[in-house]
């Protein structure tokens, strides 16, 4: 069985296929790692190894080398355009934030 390359199709909404599953673009993301980088910018490693490139702005540069949390917008396949950076835990008990916090507390009204 052959393979081919992962393609970009218009279905209403913009979705990377990826062979297996359809992932919609402008998805919202928060992902704790450490911040590094490579010859194409900044990189997010995450604690199991994989790795998100990082649209971020100039500032971004003072998290260098350090665990951080980012909460972003997916603009592309291996992409999040960052909209908040924050330290994180080195323990890995980062707080409640953004979109999470703001979910939680909805399901946490009585």
């Amino acid at each position: 069985m052959r393979w081919s390359a992962p393609a970009v199709l218009w279905l209403g909404h913009a979705t990377v296929v990826t062979g297996y599953a359809a992932v919609p673009l402008g998805s919202w993301h928060v992902e704790t790692g450490q911040l590094l980088r490579r010859n194409r910018g900044l990189v997010l490693r995450l604690d199991d190894g994989g790795e998100w490139r990082l649209e971020t702005p100039s500032s971004a540069l003072r998290y260098l080398g350090k665990r951080v949390r980012v909460e972003g917008v997916r603009d592309a396949f291996d992409l999040i355009a960052v909209k908040r950076i924050e330290t994180a835990a080195p323990d890995g008990t980062e707080r409640q934030g953004g979109i999470v916090k703001w979910f939680a507390e909805i399901l946490c009204q009585e």
